[in-house]
C-alpha cells in the first residue's frame, strides 16, 4: 500500500476516534472491570519484556502506537520502575492526547515523568530506536498488516519486541453466528480488518512469534447470543445477567486457555537480527 494512502487512512481513524474520547474516559477510567482489563494488559506486556529482552538492555524505551487517552501507557508507567526509561505515546487525535495529558496529572510524579505524548501518524514517526513497540487494540484500525510490521521493524532495535493485542475474528461470538448461518460481524464498524489466531501466528519473514495468548472467551457478545438464542427482545432482557457473567476474572483464564475462541488475541513478536 502506498505511503500516502496509509497516512490518509491512519489520519481518518484518528479523526473518528476524536469523537469518542470523552466516552472512553468515562468507560475506561470509572469502571472496576476496565481497571482489571487495563492492568492485565499492561502486566502481560511487561512480563513479555522481562522474559524476552536481555536484562542488560534495561532501562527500555517503549513506543505505544495509538495510545489514545493513555489506556495502557499509564499502567506501563506504574509497572516500569527501574526497567522502563520512557514510554512514548503516539496518537493522531489531538483530543485524545489533550485528555491523556490531563489524566497524566493523576499519576505519581515518578510515573508521569516516564511518559511522553506525541501527536503524529504512526507511518510518519521517525524517532527511536525502541526496545518495544506495542499496539493495543489499534492493529485492526491500521491498513495493510505488512506495512505495520515493516514500520515497526524500522523503529525497533535488532531483537526488539512488537506486542500486539487485537480482536479475534473467529471469537466465540462469531463462531456462534456461523453455526446459526449468520454473518460474522466486526467488533467495531471502524475496524478495517480483524484477524484470526492462525493469521497472527504468520508474521512476515523478519519476525519470530514468541508468545500467543487470549483474553475473555465468554465475552458479552457471545453470552448474549447464547442466552437469548439470537432473539433481540430476549437479549435485551438478559443483558444485566450477560454483563455480570462476562465481566469477571474467570473469562480471562478461559481466554488464555483457548486463544482460538477468545475475544482478544495477544501476540509477542521478536524482530530478527539479535
Amino acid at each position: 500500500m502506498d505511503k500516502d494512502a496509509l497516512r490518509r487512512e491512519a489520519d481518518h481513524q484518528g479523526r473518528e476516534y476524536s469523537r469518542l474520547v470523552e466516552t472512553e474516559r468515562h468507560t475506561f477510567f470509572n469502571s472496576a472491570w476496565w481497571d482489571t482489563v487495563r492492568r492485565a494488559t499492561a502486566l502481560w506486556m511487561m512480563r513479555q519484556m522481562q522474559r524476552l529482552l536481555p536484562a542488560e538492555s534495561a532501562p527500555w524505551d517503549v513506543l505505544d502506537v495509538g495510545c489514545g487517552i493513555g489506556f495502557t501507557a499509564f499502567e506501563m508507567a506504574r509497572l516500569g520502575h527501574g526497567r522502563v526509561r520512557r514510554i512514548t505515546g503516539l496518537d493522531a487525535s489531538e483530543n485524545a492526547l489533550a485528555l491523556a495529558g490531563e489524566l497524566r496529572e493523576t499519576l505519581a510524579p515518578r510515573d508521569a515523568s516516564r511518559l511522553l505524548f506525541v501527536r503524529e501518524n504512526f507511518f510518519d514517526h521517525a524517532r527511536g530506536p525502541y526496545h518495544v513497540v506495542y499496539i493495543n487494540e489499534v492493529f485492526e484500525h491500521l491498513p495493510c498488516a505488512e506495512d505495520v510490521f515493516a514500520k515497526a521493524a524500522e523503529l525497533l532495535h535488532p531483537g526488539g519486541l512488537l506486542l500486539i493485542s487485537t480482536p479475534n475474528r473467529e471469537r466465540l461470538a462469531n463462531r456462534l453466528r456461523t453455526a446459526a448461518r449468520r454473518e460474522p460481524v466486526l467488533l467495531d464498524p471502524l475496524h478495517i480488518k480483524e484477524y484470526t489466531v492462525r493469521e497472527m501466528r504468520s508474521p512476515p519473514g523478519a519476525w519470530s512469534v514468541e508468545a500467543v495468548t487470549g483474553r475473555q472467551i465468554a465475552d458479552a457478545d457471545a453470552l448474549g447470543l447464547a442466552l437469548s438464542l439470537g432473539l433481540a427482545p430476549v437479549r435485551r432482557a438478559v443483558a444485566p445477567l450477560v454483563n455480570a457473567l462476562a465481566h469477571n476474572r474467570a473469562t480471562f483464564a478461559l481466554g488464555a486457555a483457548a486463544p482460538a475462541l477468545a475475544a482478544e488475541i495477544f501476540v509477542a513478536y521478536r524482530k530478527k537480527g539479535l
